[in-house]
């Protein structure tokens, strides 16, 4: 059986149990994509993934209330189709706390690797990840990443890369945001974090012949 990621691997045998010695791991390949230039005033963040409870947005709204006096603004892409009354009710979160000025909600992004190289903070507080995608590809722009220690995102994202807090926690999120905000030195020893650690990764998907 194949895995991708250490943590969902563990997964499979502590609750489906099956043994780990049947278990291989197969990490994703990530395609490059478009270098994130960074630098923008205010910085930019950017949170790519649908709107669905896993993926924490209420949690990044409500730690952005928290922040709402430093300087960012917030672009988050993601289709509102699967969950239709999450998302609304995130929409109208953002219009009650006064930031629709500031947070974006921009639905399905057909170019969601280029949003990522217009933006300067990664972040998405998911609950839960079987490996995290979006993470290795937010790492291989050289973006610096917010997130929780939930599920396979601490086996994508290393400390090198970003700040990890825990899940369902907007203080702890809104902490490491205003850190890394205010921090212009700390984001690019992130984004060179990020870099270097999306090397050791595999660069792009390959289809294997049978």
């Amino acid at each position: 059986m194949l895995a991708t990621s250490h943590a969902t691997a563990a997964t499979l045998t502590r609750d489906f149990g099956v043994p780990a010695e049947k278990i291989a791991i197969a990490v994703p390949g990530t395609d490059p994509g478009p270098p994130a230039r960074g630098g923008h005033r205010p910085p930019r963040l950017v949170a790519v993934g649908s709107l669905v409870p896993r993926k924490g947005h209420d949690v990044l709204i409500a730690a952005l209330d928290r922040i709402r006096a430093l300087p960012w603004s917030c672009r988050i892409a993601g289709s509102p189709h699967l969950a239709p009354e999450w998302a609304g009710g995130l929409a109208a979160e953002v219009r009650r706390l006064g930031l629709s000025g500031r947070i974006a909600l921009l639905g399905a992004c057909a170019d969601a690797r280029g949003l990522m190289a217009q933006s300067d903070i990664f972040v998405l507080p998911s609950r839960y990840e079987g490996y995290g995608m979006v993470f290795a590809e937010a790492l291989a722009q050289g973006l610096p990443v917010v997130a929780c220690r939930a599920g396979a995102v601490p086996d994508v994202v290393p400390e090198t890369a970003g700040m990890l807090v825990p899940p369902d926690d907007p203080a702890a999120l809104a902490a490491a945001l205003g850190r890394l905000l205010g921090d212009d030195a700390l984001r690019s020893r992130y984004a060179a974090g990020a870099r270097a650690g999306s090397r050791s990764r595999p660069a792009r998907w390959r289809a294997r012949k049978g």
